[in-house]
């Protein structure tokens, strides 16, 4: 009896040790999480400084055609977006610029808010914003003549596309 009585205390002793040992480790635990969130909240506040300090795109007057299928990335910085200069033309479902089709090269309808684009350089499916019309579009279309750094944009209206022609312009193209 007795020695189960001195198993039975010294298993006591163990136990009691242990849960000491646990309450440390898990207010180091609490530590390294308190400690985890602050940072995260300073890297946050940091990062809303640096987007305030940012030069915003400017806005053009130019009259956009409907309401854009993307949001703009004007609020948002581009911390990773590309920025490119290329060659801008504008394009149209008029048949003679598309052979009248109105599908795009990954199967959409063709519409606002959306360019042609040399899949090498700017891939499928990117969204890329144009500030010359403050607004972004996504690559969902190709072209036979859109090789290398220029891109196409779709109008609505085969004048507008003419309207636009053809122009040198920024843009960023999401990373």
């Amino acid at each position: 009896m007795r020695s189960t009585i001195s198993n039975l205390e010294s298993e006591k002793s163990n136990l009691v040790n242990e849960n000491g040992n646990l309450k440390g480790e898990v207010e180091k635990l609490k530590k390294m999480k308190a400690d985890a969130k602050a940072k995260a909240e300073r890297e946050r506040v940091e990062q809303e400084q640096k987007q305030k300090e940012k030069p915003k795109p400017q806005q053009s007057s130019q009259s956009q055609e409907q309401k854009p299928q993307s949001s703009s990335v004007a609020s948002a910085g581009y911390e990773n977006w590309q920025k490119m200069t290329v060659e801008a033309t504008g394009y149209s479902n008029v048949a003679d610029e598309t052979g009248g089709g109105s599908v795009t090269a990954i199967g959409s309808g063709v519409r606002w808010g959306i360019i042609a684009v040399d899949p090498r350089v700017i891939p499928l499916g990117s969204k890329v914003y144009i500030p010359a019309f403050g607004q972004t579009f996504i690559a969902e279309d190709t072209g036979g003549a859109i090789k290398g750094n220029i891109i196409d944009i779709f109008f609505s209206h085969g004048d507008k596309a003419r309207e636009w022609g053809r122009r040198s312009i920024e843009i960023y193209v999401q990373k």
